[in-house]
Order: C-alpha cells, then structure tokens, then sequence
C-alpha cells in the first residue's frame, strides 16, 4: 500500500487526495484524543475538501459545532 500511495503523491494531480486519505486517517487514529467522551457517540462520516462529516448515533441528538 506504502507503494501505492508513493506513486499517486508523485503524480500532481492525485496528490490532493493521497492528502485527504492521510488526513483522513490521522482523525481516525485519534478519534478518542479528539471528541473525548463523546467518541463513543460520533462516528466518522467523511473528510473532503477541509471538511470533516461527524455523524451521530442517535437520530434525536443534533448538535452544531464551530470553529
């Protein structure tokens, strides 16, 4: 896979998403540093573009967040 992910960095135009699938990773990784308590709550949706999709278990529980 470390293979795979060299050569899409060495071409320019598949570099942004071999970005986003490493940054992708990194927020699961640390999922629990990162929300907490409420990791057990969320679950990873996606991330794109700079933004990150935080999905809800309970279809009740909706909640904006800032930054």
């Amino acid at each position: 896979m470390d293979k795979l992910f060299k050569l899409l960095k060495a071409n320019k135009s598949l570099k942004k998403f071999v970005n986003e699938i490493d940054i992708s990773n990194t927020i699961k990784n640390n999922w629990g540093v990162i929300f907490g308590k409420l990791a057990k709550d969320l679950e990873f949706g996606f991330y794109r573009g700079g933004i990150l999709q935080v999905e809800a278990r309970n279809y009740l529980w909706v909640n904006e967040i800032s930054y």
